[in-house]
């Protein structure tokens, strides 16, 4: 049986069901096309009005695919939600052309289409559409003047063409304050309030996607369960704020030292894991010397005093078919083998049937 959502990563998963709500506003778009067809509003010949339907379901099977097949991920906006509703907006414009007597009612199509990118685009990208709706209106309202005046009042289409402006405009703002109220919600639910990285739930959700992929996939990934060496003696000689610059600084420097494609999230304390999308343990722990030189030589100035810090790290890598907790227990038992052979050093910890992966 096909699949119409399949079970990829959660991201994937979400934006597809923003698809299909986006296709049933089609459907029911479709059907308002039929009823304009039958009690004859819409202009447009019945055999050209059925093209114009299928054109329709066709573009819907294009974003489809799109999504199905990952290409969706090439673009900036993965969503594809500009795109969408761009489209959107020239199919409306060609409806409203052809729709006569009720043109106005069917203005009304816009506000459907601007409601999909409430809670994804910026006010920027919201004026763009605006702007778009607003020559698209004007381009209407030009050939109907030239191929169809008998069909056009030019005061009544100068009168929704200004409510057009002043009502997208004012949506534009609203929507653009929605999305960054979400954008905030977001990132309270998904960072750590100190730290801007990952926080712990934020960080299971990735392991379980991380996890669904390598079961699917044979997509391994390595975690590194790291720890702030002698954190405790920070806080106790200079304060716990002198202890938070120290949690902020090796976030940071750890995050600029991975790609877009790894994760980093605090764990708990002064301890951080790191979830890398490579394919080899042997990778990891490369990388994992990388970040930790790197922490070695950060010295930070705190209330006339010089703060230094190092990480101790336990990598491993996901073995096949195995729980997450037993990949979390493994690492853990590397970081605690780095700590007690004298710090400032990355142990690794390879699955215990050792073969390829490693």
């Amino acid at each position: 049986m096909l699949n119409l959502i399949p079970e990829t990563s959660p991201q994937q998963q979400l934006r597809l069901r923003r698809f299909f709500m986006a296709a049933v506003s089609y459907l029911l778009f479709i059907f308002i096309i039929i009823i304009c067809q039958l009690l004859n509003i819409f202009t447009l010949a019945a055999p050209d009005t059925i093209l114009m339907m299928c054109t329709v379901v066709f573009i819907n099977i294009l974003f489809y695919l799109m999504f199905r097949l990952n290409l969706n991920l090439y673009f900036r906006d993965k969503s594809l939600t500009m795109l969408q509703m761009s489209v959107a907006t020239i199919i409306i414009m060609i409806t409203i052309y052809y729709i006569d007597n009720v043109r106005g009612a069917f203005l009304l199509l816009y506000v459907v289409s601007f409601s999909f990118g409430v809670f994804r685009l910026k006010v920027k990208q919201f004026l763009f559409l605006t702007a778009l709706i607003i020559c698209s209106y004007i381009l209407i309202i030009v050939l109907l003047l030239k191929f169809h005046p008998d069909r056009i009042m030019l005061r009544v289409e100068i009168l929704r063409l200004c409510i057009l402006a002043v009502v997208f405009t004012w949506f534009s703002f609203l929507g653009g304050y929605i999305n960054g109220l979400r954008e905030k919600v977001e990132e309270l639910a998904t960072k750590d309030e100190l730290t801007k990285i990952c926080n712990r739930r934020q960080l299971f959700n990735i392991l379980s996607r991380e996890v669904e992929l390598a079961k699917r996939k044979f997509a391994p990934f390595c975690i590194l369960m790291t720890d702030i060496d002698d954190f405790k003696e920070i806080n106790d000689s200079l304060g716990h704020l002198a202890g938070d610059l120290v949690l902020k600084e090796v976030a940071s420097k750890i995050k600029s030292e991975l790609r877009k494609c790894d994760y980093v999230g605090r764990y708990g304390g002064e301890e951080f894991l790191i979830i890398l999308s490579y394919p080899t343990l042997e990778n990891s722990v490369i990388c994992a010397e990388r970040i930790r030189k790197k922490i070695e030589k950060l010295e930070l100035n705190f209330a006339d005093k010089t703060v230094k810090a190092t990480i101790s790290m336990g990598a491993t890598i996901y073995c096949p078919d195995e729980s997450i907790d037993n990949t979390l227990a493994r690492a853990d038992k590397a970081l605690y083998l780095a700590k007690t052979r004298g710090k400032n050093r990355v142990e690794k910890a390879p699955c215990p049937d050792a073969g390829k992966l490693n």
